[in-house]
């Protein structure tokens, strides 16, 4: 038996006051067609997208959302805790609602996921990847605990026009201090684009899934 790439595995229990769910979006904003784009946060330009392009979206169609803490300036997905009774993706829905005021919805991408009956579907909701983290503010006697972030990959929604619907303000909880920016795939992905190595790779995997989903639907 082989094991995958880049994983590691374990095994090991957890009781429920041990471990945290969180969940959270590569947020993707639709950029028009046959115009030029301007990333504010980084002024560079992007490359000018192909009026005539027809069907699924391309990574350079898109425009990646994350948030800047203002604290220490780190450039970082949206992501949080999931509440009491909630699916795991409603709460990674949510959470990149409330912290970048945008209102996403996951979109179906050909995610290799090991879930029974994915392989007959190509195309699915699932959950693109998990992050593991530690977690030092869930518990009020701050004890570390496992924090596993499952990851979707989500589009903000758009008008009837098409256009990409306007970001609400004042979504932030009271102690979230971040700045709403966008950047290029490419740009995430640089040496100085998002801070860590976990957000870069959920982000390679997006626009691996993007890039396959414009194969397929080239064959179709």
């Amino acid at each position: 038996m082989s094991i995958a790439p880049k994983t590691r595995l374990s095994t090991g229990a957890f009781t429920a006051e041990e471990f945290v769910i969180s969940a959270g979006c590569v947020p993707l904003k639709p950029l028009p067609r046959g115009k030029r784009v301007y990333y504010a946060s980084f002024d560079t330009l992007n490359s000018l997208i192909d009026a005539e392009r027809t069907g699924p979206r391309l990574p350079d169609e898109y425009a990646v959302i994350y948030i800047r803490k203002r604290r220490n300036g780190d450039k970082v997905l949206a992501k949080g805790r999931k509440d009491v009774g909630e699916a795991i993706q409603e709460a990674a829905v949510r959470e990149t609602f409330e912290e970048t005021g945008y209102k996403t919805t996951v979109i179906e991408l050909p995610t290799p996921s090991l879930a029974p009956g994915t392989q007959s579907t190509i195309m699915n909701q699932e959950s693109i990847g998990i992050t593991l983290k530690i977690d030092g503010i869930s518990r009020k006697d701050k004890v570390f605990v496992q924090k596993f972030v499952f990851w979707w990959v989500s589009e903000v929604d758009c008008d009837e026009s098409g256009n990409p619907v306007q970001r609400a303000e004042g979504t932030q909880l009271e102690y979230e201090n971040y700045d709403v920016e966008e950047m290029s795939f490419e740009s995430c992905l640089a040496h100085d684009g998002l801070t860590f190595a976990e957000d870069r790779r959920m982000v390679d995997l997006a626009r691996t899934l993007l890039l396959r989903r414009h194969e397929l639907a080239q064959v179709a």
